[in-house]
């Protein structure tokens, strides 16, 4: 196995932003920056379904500090189901198995599978998200397309901090989010 992560990663469809979001949880796990130097060596990558696993033996630089650290970084997920009625839809479920977007029904299988590769090209850009509230008055968010068509629906939120935590989650999950096929 390639010493190098980031190599291996890359590698691996479904695991697309996880070496950079891996360096920044990491990067604030040990108080950078300002925090100490470190020196890492990788001792083992693996990727299983929807999870990376990276075991990193770290030295702290200039002190006698030594440890072995093992990260997890689940991805995200859609969930391409079928309805009762004989609808498809997809639903978009963050690292901690919570749904984050919701599609409309579509009449053919290939037209939802669309749709997820709308939702992946459209959901870095932040325009592309109509910020809302439900009948209730709280808020929500629809994704669109370019041609502005909604490709997604979230739930309704507590609060618009919340939703736009939502919203951040879409973009972090969107682009490497395999699709787990129930219908």
């Amino acid at each position: 196995m390639s010493t190098d992560p980031a190599k291996h990663v890359r590698k691996k469809k479904d695991a697309g932003h996880a070496w950079k979001s891996l360096l920044e949880i990491f990067a604030a796990a040990i108080g950078a920056p300002g925090g100490p130097k470190i020196a890492t060596e990788t001792r083992a990558v693996s990727y299983t379904g929807y999870c990376l696993c990276i075991r990193l033996d770290i030295l702290v630089l200039g002190t006698a500090s030594f440890s072995t650290k093992e990260i997890f970084i689940m991805a995200g997920k859609f969930l391409l189901k079928k309805a009762s009625d004989g609808q498809f839809y997809f639903q978009l479920k963050a690292s901690n198995g919570e749904t984050i977007l919701t599609s409309e029904m579509y009449a053919a299988k290939p037209s939802a599978t669309n749709g997820i590769a709308s939702v992946q090209k459209h959901a870095p850009d932040d325009k592309n998200y109509e910020r809302k509230n439900d009948k209730t008055g709280k808020p929500r968010f629809n994704l669109k397309a370019s041609n502005g068509q909604v490709i997604g629906t979230s739930e309704s939120y507590s609060s618009e901090s919340a939703r736009d935590a939502g919203i951040a989650s879409v973009k972090t999950n969107a682009a490497s989010a395999a699709t787990e096929d129930q219908s």
